[in-house]
């Protein structure tokens, strides 16, 4: 099924809440956690959505290598206005389980 989610005016948690909901099966009435829905979900208007003021300037994302030396740090503003997608996508994966099947439940997701 395909479902189309509108973004404008929430915030970006509450968005990936409902799009990952919908990406482990949980509104379907033939749930499992082993399996991958066919469910697509269309995110529409992500650039018009909300971050918490705080959250825009406190809170830093952290990325490493695995060199010395190599821990670079964004803000949560700068990677919002970047590309609010990547922004998107990180929030979402984070809230998915780690395992095999969550890079085919992530690709599974468009924006408009």
């Amino acid at each position: 099924m395909k479902f189309r989610i509108n973004a404008q005016d929430t915030s970006l948690g509450r968005t990936a809440t409902e799009v990952a909901k919908v990406l482990l099966g949980k509104n379907d009435p033939n749930f499992a956690a082993n399996i991958v829905t066919k469910n697509t979900v269309v995110v529409e208007n992500i650039e018009k959505s909300k971050i918490d003021v705080r959250k825009m300037t406190n809170l830093k994302h952290y990325t490493h290598s695995g060199y010395l030396g190599a821990l670079k740090s964004s803000s949560y503003k700068e990677m919002f206005e970047q590309d609010p997608r990547k922004m998107f996508i990180l929030i979402l994966k984070r809230m998915l389980p780690d395992n095999r099947i969550r890079g085919e439940r992530l690709k599974r997701v468009k924006f408009d």
